[in-house]
């Protein structure tokens, strides 16, 4: 089982979008055994598989929402019933119960879009994810960080991220999701890869590659 969050403290980078696009490709068309642990105040997973439920009977995973003072025990008591628990996280690092959940993951995936705001923003959420990571190493652990280009629009600012990126040590996806509208028109329980209809077609190739490059670089 892997403990994975997409996560960063940079609104509107899309973590929570990514989050359910994830599980419902993992679930639905890899068959994998998911649960999406909502440790974020805001609930909006939570809230949206609410209003599903109004559209469908069965749901390919759970979401499952966690206060952030009962996550860390809630994931020490987990069985290993699931094959990946994804965790959308609250979008901030001032609280040492945040800190210390993270430290709790196997591995972060980090959504960057390419300006000098979120350039800012990442440069400080990096410095606080590699300490964790220098922690794992020394624990002789393995604590992996990737990042990954989001709601990209072929700007020269994408290039020079993902030069930032190299040069600080976070390793980056080949693959990333650009800024099409779709994707902010999920829920939670059917896959755009083999779902979604006509509307769905100019963003399965990419992340159908996007997904299966999630599954190899993670092991899952």
């Amino acid at each position: 089982m892997k403990v994975i969050s997409i996560s960063t403290q940079k609104g509107g980078a899309g973590k929570t979008t990514i989050t359910a696009l994830l599980a419902n490709s993992l679930a639905k068309d890899y068959q994998k055994k998911v649960l999406v642990m909502d440790v974020d105040e805001q609930g909006t997973l939570s809230d949206i598989r609410s209003e599903d439920e109004d559209f469908a009977d069965d749901f390919p995973y759970e979401i499952k929402k966690i206060p952030l003072q009962q996550a860390e025990v809630f994931i020490d008591n987990m069985d290993d019933r699931y094959d990946i628990v994804l965790i959308d996280m609250p979008g901030r690092t001032d609280d040492d119960k945040i800190i210390s959940l993270i430290s709790q993951l196997d591995a972060i995936l980090i959504p960057i879009i390419a300006d000098k705001v979120d350039l800012y923003s990442t440069l400080n959420y990096v410095e606080i994810i590699k300490k964790i990571e220098d922690y794992h190493k020394g624990e002789g652990e393995t604590f992996e960080i990737y990042a990954m280009q989001n709601k990209k629009r072929g700007r020269r600012e994408e290039k020079d991220m993902a030069d930032y990126c190299d040069r600080v040590g976070i390793k980056c996806f080949d693959s990333s999701l650009r800024n099409m509208a779709i994707y902010s028109r999920f829920n939670t329980f059917e896959s755009f890869i083999s779902e979604g209809g006509y509307d769905a077609n100019p963003i399965r190739k990419e992340l159908k590659a996007f997904t299966e490059e999630f599954i190899e670089k993670f092991n899952v």
